[in-house]
């Protein structure tokens, strides 16, 4: 579990594993017990405008830019 949770503090933006601009995170708690499942990268609008920009490069130049259909 500790390996998921390292994983999930951070986002997945344009091909790699990154830590949110502001480094903060948030708990995941179970509403049936209150344990924290997990904790997770909490991003900010900086970080939704790189995934954006990172999304949209890749529809423009990535492997299936060119296809039709």
């Amino acid at each position: 579990m500790e390996a998921v949770n390292r994983l999930s503090r951070r986002q997945y933006i344009d091909g790699e594993w990154v830590e949110s601009s502001n480094k903060a995170t948030r708990e995941i708690i179970n509403p049936y017990n209150q344990e924290v499942i997990l904790e997770v990268a909490e991003g900010t609008e900086a970080d939704v405008e790189r995934a954006i920009l990172a999304a949209r490069r890749a529809f423009d130049e990535g492997r299936y830019a060119n296809e039709t259909g």
